[in-house]
């Protein structure tokens, strides 16, 4: 998934050099580049909510969850049985058996939190910084602008914020 993400990745910032490089800066070819982003973006948006979903509904079955949740039903059951025996339930080796059941249970919990995490973290393909630039560009070339220019400081009014400096 990783190098799904960083493909789309590096797409995106070719097709934001390419746009520099080919100084072309007609509308409606920077508007096919952004589009063309978003859409793997969004393919990739798709793609990663089957996998998360896959994941979740896989995560309990797999052989480690399983194996982890027979572990502590085993140490569960030694620490009933070890209660119940005189002389050895006065050791606390019943205690100290459950409580290792709880620990592993508890691992299991954790371990898939720990990859459901390192999921969510590749959730994103974070492309919107060449998606936002290009988007600039097509803004700056291709709209009437007003512009103000002081000592020391030049500002473009925009669209969204009403002026932005440049220093």
């Amino acid at each position: 998934m990783t190098d799904y993400r960083l493909s789309i990745y590096l797409y995106a910032f070719s097709s934001y050099v390419e746009v520099l490089f080919l100084s072309n800066f007609e509308s409606a070819y920077l508007q096919s580049v952004t589009d063309k982003i978003l859409n793997y973006s969004l393919e990739y948006r798709v793609i990663f909510t089957d996998l998360y979903a896959a994941f979740e509904k896989y995560a309990n079955k797999s052989l480690r969850s399983i194996a982890s949740r027979g572990a502590s039903g085993v140490a569960k059951g030694l620490g009933s049985v070890a209660d119940n025996l005189p002389k050895v339930n006065e050791t606390q080796l019943g205690e100290k058996l459950s409580n290792k059941a709880e620990s592993i249970k508890d691992w299991n919990i954790r371990n898939n939190a720990k990859i459901a995490l390192n999921l969510a973290s590749q959730k994103k393909a974070d492309v919107s910084l060449f998606i936002e630039s290009i988007e600039k560009i097509d803004y700056l070339n291709n709209q009437a602008l007003n512009i103000l220019i002081s000592k020391d400081t030049l500002y473009i009014e925009n669209k969204h914020k009403k002026i932005n400096a440049i220093n």
